[in-house]
């Protein structure tokens, strides 16, 4: 119903429209605003070292969880697991 309603209404900046929806949430950046062609299972952040094993699985992302548990006094952050073949954001640190 709610979209219905909205049909009418137009996109003021369509490039950060792109954005939001190419990213994925529990991402700590913009998708795609990392290296060209690295993903998200390339880089550090992507889960635990002992999770990486299976990179078909959607994992956490570190660095967002440590975020969001520092900027809001969380001792827990939820679990927003992010798709590994997701264009690396602006954090992407490559994994050794």
């Amino acid at each position: 119903m709610g979209e219905q309603l909205r049909e009418h209404l137009t996109i003021p900046d369509c490039e950060f429209q792109a954005k939001v929806n190419r990213t994925p949430a529990g991402m700590y950046s913009w998708a795609g605003s990392g290296p060209a062609h690295a993903v998200c299972f390339g880089c550090v952040y992507f889960a635990r070292p002992d999770q990486v094993r299976k990179p078909e699985l959607a994992r956490r992302c570190q660095r967002w969880a440590a975020w969001l548990r520092g900027t809001y006094g969380l001792e827990r952050a939820p679990v927003l697991k992010v798709p590994p073949q997701t264009s690396a954001c602006s954090a992407y640190r490559a994994r050794a």
